[in-house]
């Protein structure tokens, strides 16, 4: 009885061993395929949009996992089978589409700063003309002041 009863616990040990070997290796397998998966997102930071950060492709994934648990449940199946394979990489692909889109969308700081200040430059440039002194009316001749009178305010004061 209890010869059976250290089988049973060296089995038993033996056994939670073994599942632990399986988790260790179900855990490393999926840090590998999510490690893929942050590879394919930097690929396309890079392509896309370079002046953002190097780690906002992984920290990006990270948030949508956390708020999107259809995504977060295809990439747990995805092992499961080739079904559930296919179905997380059809998943994956169409949510990297997603975030190229919304990474396209993120304006670059440098170039904004850029347009901002030609904005500032232009707008600054094309002000009012300042105007012209008053004319000295004590000091001007009767041909002066007629001359400017029409040309100032369109009629003939006839003197």
């Amino acid at each position: 009885m209890v010869a059976n009863f250290e089988a049973e616990e060296t089995i038993t040990s033996a056994l939670k061993v073994i599942d632990q070997m399986q988790q260790t290796q179900d855990f490393h397998r999926d840090i590998g395929h999510f490690n893929s998966i942050v590879n394919n997102a930097n690929d396309i930071v890079k392509e896309v949009a370079p002046h953002l950060p190097p780690d906002f492709a992984q920290r990006w994934l990270l948030a949508e996992a956390q708020m999107n648990p259809e995504l977060r449940e295809r990439f747990d199946n995805a092992h499961n089978s080739p079904a559930d394979r296919a179905k997380a990489e059809s998943y994956i692909k169409r949510t990297l589409l997603r975030f190229r889109k919304e990474i396209a969308a993120q304006p670059d700081p440098d170039i904004s700063a850029h347009i901002m200040a030609v904005t500032h430059a232009v707008r600054g440039a094309s002000g009012k003309a300042p105007e012209a002194g008053r004319p000295d009316y004590g000091m001007m001749s009767n041909a002066a002041f007629r001359e400017h009178v029409r040309s100032t305010h369109g009629f003939d004061p006839g003197t």
